[in-house]
């Protein structure tokens, strides 16, 4: 019960109720409900390049204040520490991102070149966070 209350608070989601995305590998990641299309979108964009997506991690717990892992609203490729991942992601992930409707952290004034996210309706922390131009 008390999961359910703190995760009610933190806009959680449970892996039951979640979207599967997947790689052509086979590599899969959970993610809130209603948003496997936009961040399959990404994923099959970024291999279309013949990029070997080898890990993904959605739905889980969040490292950083404002993380919208525990809600399903983000995922990680292939990212081995904040804004590594190996192999580097191909030129114009960006792009690729936004034409699915994903924003890619690697726009953030403190890059997290790994990590991609969907705004869940709650007030935005990211926002903050984007590099000014």
């Amino acid at each position: 019960m008390r999961w359910i209350l703190l995760c009610a608070a933190l806009f959680c989601v449970s892996p039951l109720h979640a979207d599967t995305i997947r790689s052509k590998s086979g590599v899969t990641a959970h993610v809130a409900a209603g948003t496997g299309s936009a961040f399959q979108c990404v994923v099959d964009k970024i291999e279309a390049t013949g990029y070997r997506i080898k890990f993904m991690r959605g739905f889980g717990h969040g490292t950083v204040r404002g993380s919208k892992h525990p809600s399903g609203y983000a995922i990680d490729i292939n990212q081995i520490a904040r804004n590594v991942t190996t192999p580097r992601l191909p030129a114009g992930t960006t792009s690729m991102a936004a034409s699915c409707g994903v924003f890619h952290g690697a726009q953030w004034r403190n890059a997290d070149a790994g990590h991609f996210e969907i705004s869940s309706g709650r007030r935005e922390y990211s926002a903050r966070r984007k590099r000014r131009r």
